[in-house]
């Protein structure tokens, strides 16, 4: 056996090693895997590692996983107990047996190059629905260097070098050609997730039906006669909606008589008083024709085909619970939590969300973290919707109104925070009092007062950093 790194005999430090070089994408690349994979299927990953796949599977799907990594199957077995890993070898065809999906990732480049074909042979045989294959794009995308990329990559039994990683034109063309084992003739669907690249090599004839699913955009609509038009336009424009249902949701400003006037070119549910948007989704998504709804607020005054198309186009090709995505402007506010979080931009299956209907329309202004408790954050794909711009409440209101709209919401973010949370008592008294606050000094002491961290972050991020950035922007504000 080959000298073997200090990061192939420590499963938990093999793991964050995992987690520093590939930061944020290391989760996204095993939801994107994920998502292809359907509930009660079976999945073998050869050369599995620690089983990292394993976290991401959707309820119900059964999952195999070998490695000739000792340590690395002990590991896995004593903490996936419902899933099986055994001791076996990528190049021995007794270690494969027939599933639906077979899983290669971060493995192909670990294998001498004149054994790839035997790999690749053996889980081409072993699926019978679908080979899916994910491999680092080339050297050029090293973080930590080539020197280290020697050191880490040694595992015991290869000895991978960077020179030998194909470049992202080279695996590209690989790809396209099957690796000399896959026949031309067979689909496949890939994609770029980050600094890698996943391919989805269909086998099974049932999985390459044209996606025959409809799809229904729902809309809420309150005093946003600026860019309700172009909304609606926009998506009535998009190859893939299905339908564009619009909720008024008591609108007093010109919104209503914009909505009508597309006439029967989309649905049109006229809400005479405000009920909230969770009454306004709910409303939407009862009269929906469409398998997956997409849930788009109206107040956006560039939304372009190819923002529509970016969060869209996912759903279609592969299975999904939720998908979100994010107005960027910048790379900063793609990190802050809230802007994620509480986006109003989402995709769902229906029948996900029909049994929630009647709940969902208690929630007004704290929708999003009702919708988000719904599905587990594994499973949740963020997108980011760059250059989409998302104007604040200030410069679409009178400053006035703008804060009383962000104290009310607030106060039904939080309630709907607190249910999944036991707060105590004085911090439920602290949020039914937000909404009688008149000055900004006692919004912050009260804020300060919340015991329950998370909660009182939330408030601060949502809130008060919105305030702030109104007094940078006006001499004097009063709430």
């Amino acid at each position: 056996m080959q000298k073997q790194s200090i990061f192939y005999r420590y499963p938990l430090l093999y793991q964050q090693s995992l987690k520093l070089i590939h930061r944020k994408n290391l989760k996204k690349r095993y939801q994107l895997i994920a998502s292809f994979i359907k509930e009660g299927e079976k999945v073998l990953e050869p050369g599995c590692g620690t089983g990292f796949l394993k976290n991401f599977l959707p309820s119900g799907s059964f999952y195999f996983g070998f490695d000739l990594n000792k340590n690395f199957i002990n590991w896995a077995q004593k903490k996936y107990k419902d899933s099986v890993f055994y001791l076996g070898d990528v190049l021995d065809s007794k270690s494969y047996f027939s599933v639906d999906v077979v899983v290669i990732c971060d493995v192909l480049h670990h294998i001498e190059t004149s054994k790839q074909k035997m790999f690749l042979s053996n889980c081409w045989r072993s699926a019978k629905k679908k080979l899916i294959l994910c491999e680092p794009k080339g050297k050029n995308t090293l973080l930590l260097g080539k020197k280290f990329f020697r050191y880490f990559e040694q595992d015991g039994i290869n000895q991978p070098d960077a020179e030998t990683l194909w470049t992202e034109q080279e695996l590209k063309k690989m790809i396209k050609e099957g690796f000399g084992v896959i026949p031309s003739e067979i689909p496949r669907h890939i994609e770029e997730i980050g600094k890698d690249i996943l391919c989805v090599f269909y086998k099974e004839k049932k999985s390459l039906e044209k996606n025959t699913k409809k799809v229904s955009a729902v809309i809420p609509v309150f005093n946003e006669e600026k860019t309700v038009g172009k909304i609606v336009e926009t998506f009535l424009k998009s190859d893939l909606i299905d339908e564009v249902i619009c909720v008024n949701d008591g609108s007093t400003d010109r919104s209503l008589e914009i909505l009508e006037s597309f006439g029967d070119k989309i649905k049109l549910i006229n809400l005479k008083e405000n009920k909230g948007k969770g009454y306004a989704l709910a409303k939407g998504t009862e009269i929906a024709k469409g398998e997956i709804i997409v849930f788009w607020d109206a107040d956006f005054p560039n939304l372009s085909l190819e923002h529509i198309e970016i969060l869209v186009k996912p759903a279609l090709k592969r299975n999904f619970k939720a998908i979100l995505g994010v107005p960027v402007k910048n790379r900063f506010q793609f990190s802050l939590p809230t802007r994620i979080y509480l986006t109003g931009e989402r995709v769902y299956p229906k029948d996900l969300l029909l049994p929630h209907l009647q709940e969902m329309k208690k929630t007004r202004f704290g929708v999003e973290i009702f919708l988000n408790r719904l599905v587990e954050k594994k499973h949740t794909q963020i997108i980011p919707l760059k250059g989409l711009i998302f104007p604040y409440k200030y410069e679409k209101r009178s400053l006035a109104q703008a804060s009383k709209e962000y104290l009310l919401e607030a106060v039904e973010l939080a309630k709907e925070f607190s249910r999944t949370r036991s707060l105590l008592p004085e911090d439920l008294r602290i949020i039914e009092g937000l909404k009688e606050i008149n000055t900004l000094t006692e919004l912050k002491i009260q804020i300060k007062k919340i015991k329950d961290e998370k909660l009182k972050k939330l408030l601060k991020d949502y809130i008060l950093k919105y305030i702030d950035r109104v007094r940078r922007n006006i001499k004097r504000i009063s709430i």
